[in-house]
């Protein structure tokens, strides 16, 4: 079985890294290929410190779905008129900001990297090569006898405070998931994980640790 549970596209990279981009985007709905990205929010950390961060709102083609301005109320149709990019200018300043880093994202892998993929394809350009963490299949490789690991959900368990008026903020949700991958980092490091170690290697011992959990 391919031990892929955290890390992707390229895991197999060594070395120490001490740059993590840590990334949320909100959108129309769920599907890449008929949904559009709202707004998006990086944060750069460098050795456990944000030292930079990218925030941008993005012009869409059709207004808001209803269930979307209920799940994001602070986006409005008129705020992305007035305040968003056009999306081919945003993906390539995304690419900017965090080439040379490790991103982590919540559903990352099967869902923001989608988005983001689908964006750079549009336009022509190379799609994000980046190794991800994905902190919704460190929760589940974590904490397999948990059945719910939205981020909410995983906050909870890590003892992370999280406001649910404030959620599915791209900024707020970033905020709170560093915290979250902070905590994780610290815990499996205590257990002789540790993720600077090299991707693949970390990859691995969670995943042997995952397959020792769920075989006892």
């Amino acid at each position: 079985m391919k031990s892929t549970f955290i890390v992707s596209p390229d895991y197999r990279k060594k070395g120490k890294y001490n740059v993590y981009c840590v990334l949320d985007i909100e959108t129309t709905g769920t599907s890449y290929k008929t949904s559009e990205i709202t707004e998006i929010s990086i944060h750069k950390y460098r050795n456990g410190k944000r030292v930079d961060k990218y925030h941008s709102f993005v012009k869409i083609s059709r207004p808001l779905p209803p269930f979307i301005r209920i799940f994001t109320p602070h986006i409005t149709d008129e705020l992305l008129a007035r305040e968003g990019k056009d999306l081919d200018v945003v993906i390539k300043e995304v690419k900017d900001f965090t080439k040379g880093s490790i991103l982590v994202a919540h559903n990352g892998v099967t869902f923001d990297l989608l988005f983001l993929k689908a964006a750079c394809i549009k336009y022509g350009l190379k799609p994000l090569s980046n190794p991800i963490i994905d902190t919704l299949r460190l929760s589940r490789s974590t904490f397999p006898n948990e059945r719910y690991h939205t981020l909410g959900d995983v906050c909870r368990r890590m003892q992370v405070n999280y406001d649910e008026d404030r959620a599915h903020s791209a900024d707020y949700d970033v905020d709170v998931l560093w915290q979250v991958f902070w905590n994780f980092a610290v815990g499996l490091k205590k257990i002789g994980v540790n993720l600077e170690d090299g991707l693949q290697e970390a990859n691995e011992a969670i995943f042997n640790m995952f397959k020792k959990t769920k075989s006892s």
